[in-house]
């Protein structure tokens, strides 16, 4: 019994050990599973070197060039409140809606200290060092992968992110980039796109496995419970028919009660009316006239009295002889 235990313990450990590590190696070859949370911009704005008073907080549009007449820089800042938990990726996506020509465009860190409905040329904020150089070329989507910039800046503590995207005075061009009022479809608006791998809050092959380490031993008790029951049933002495006692006297069935015996058909003289005894065949001792026909005033089968010359007796329905 003890041998049989411990191997089901045993198969019942491994079972649930192969359902935990299933589970653990779905999940790490699952690609599937990540998720993706789209941040759009707290601020936007651009600013123009040839107004350098004017605030563009509120255009539909981000304006990058470089020409004679001076150039545009746009400024675009993300908080990362909206920051998940395991994110694997953090990417910054732009939307270019007009290109004039290929222009080479810089991306600039930039400080986060100003306001969307207050910055100008001569108050923008002050830059820091250069993220990357790209080409742009057409019009359409373009993404930028800031992972390794971001995680740095939130191990500083910081709340956010600001880049500026400039052109050097010496090259030309004019490119235009949707702002967040400048289009109802979410996807066309600079973007911080948070690239996240859900946290599974319930481990499915951890649950199983304590199902089975808390029902598996329960049977294995019930089992030998029902089983040594009926060993031990099985050793008891058979019991031993029941005998009644000598001295009981089987009920004897009640009597039954023989009925009456009706009394004997008498005849009456038709002339008289007396009774006529029974030996009187042919003439009645009391008026010595003839018996015409014989009377019954009893019925021979009941013993009620019937009525002369009736041919049944109304009392039983028997016919009277």
């Amino acid at each position: 019994m003890k041998i049989i235990v411990l191997s089901l313990f045993i198969i019942q450990l491994f079972i649930g050990l192969t359902v935990v590590i299933g589970n653990d190696d779905d999940d790490d070859d699952d690609d599937t599973e990540l998720e993706f949370e789209k941040v759009q911009t707290e601020m936007d704005s651009f600013v123009d070197s040839g107004s350098s008073t004017s605030n563009y907080g509120e255009s539909y549009y981000l304006e990058v060039n470089a020409d004679g007449f001076g150039h545009c820089a746009s400024y675009i800042y993300f908080d990362f409140d909206d920051e998940p938990d395991n994110w694997k990726e953090a990417e910054i996506r732009l939307y270019i809606y007009s290109i004039s020509q290929t222009m080479t465009v810089n991306i600039f860190l930039a400080s986060s200290v100003w306001e969307e409905l207050t910055i100008t040329y001569d108050n923008r904020p002050a830059l820091g060092g250069l993220i990357e150089t790209f080409s742009a070329q057409s019009t359409g989507i373009i993404d930028f992968d800031l992972s390794d910039l971001i995680e740095d800046l939130l191990d500083d503590d910081e709340e956010g992110i600001t880049i500026c995207l400039n052109v050097s005075s010496t090259s030309e061009g004019d490119m235009m980039i949707y702002s967040e009022e400048g289009t109802n479809y979410k996807d066309w608006t600079p973007l911080l796109i948070w690239t996240y791998e859900p946290v599974n809050d319930v481990d499915v092959g951890m649950i199983i496995f304590i199902i089975l380490i808390i029902l598996i031993p329960i049977g294995i008790v019930s089992i030998g419970v029902v089983v040594l029951y009926y060993r031990r049933r099985g050793k008891t002495a058979p019991r031993k028919p029941v005998v009644p006692p000598m001295d009981v006297v089987a009920p004897t069935q009640p009597s039954r009660v023989q009925p009456s015996t009706p009394p004997s058909s008498l005849k009456v003289c038709e002339s008289c009316g007396e009774k006529i005894p029974p030996y009187a065949k042919e003439f009645c001792p009391n008026c010595g006239e003839k018996i015409l026909q014989e009377a019954i005033e009893f019925c021979p089968s009941c013993g009620n009295k019937v009525s002369p010359n009736a041919k049944f007796c109304e009392a039983c329905g028997n016919d009277i002889d």
